[in-house]
């Protein structure tokens, strides 16, 4: 069964969405999310303070790619596709908070291009 997917802690530019403008670095975050899921093997997990789907239906979920072992909400956070937001509590947050201070810090992604 194909699921919509809300990752844990992040939001990116909007790159498809019905009613609003491609946003800043929208394009840019997509061909990266693609490139870097599309045919990999991920593992989805939860969060012990949020609920198994948001408001629109879709699963809440932090991703880690597989085979290198790397969360990727945290690697869109640090390399600027995203910005950390948490809509509530969550337990990464300090990991996530700490990866988008180093984004802005090395003006990384949208944090060069957009800000």
């Amino acid at each position: 069964k194909d699921e919509k997917v809300r990752l844990i802690g992040v939001n990116g530019p909007e790159s498809h969405h019905p009613r609003k403008p491609v946003e800043c670095y929208g394009l840019e975050a997509e061909k990266f999310t693609r490139r870097r899921l599309e045919g990999k093997m991920v593992t989805m997990t939860t969060d012990k303070f949020k609920k198994n789907r948001d408001l629109y239906g879709r699963l809440l979920r932090y991703v880690q790619v597989s085979s290198k072992n790397i969360d990727f909400n945290d690697e869109l956070l640090v390399n600027g596709y995203a910005y950390y937001r948490p809509y509530g509590k969550i337990e990464k947050a300090q990991l996530y908070q700490d990866a988008e201070a180093l984004a802005k810090q090395w003006k990384n992604g949208l944090w060069s291009k957009c800000i």
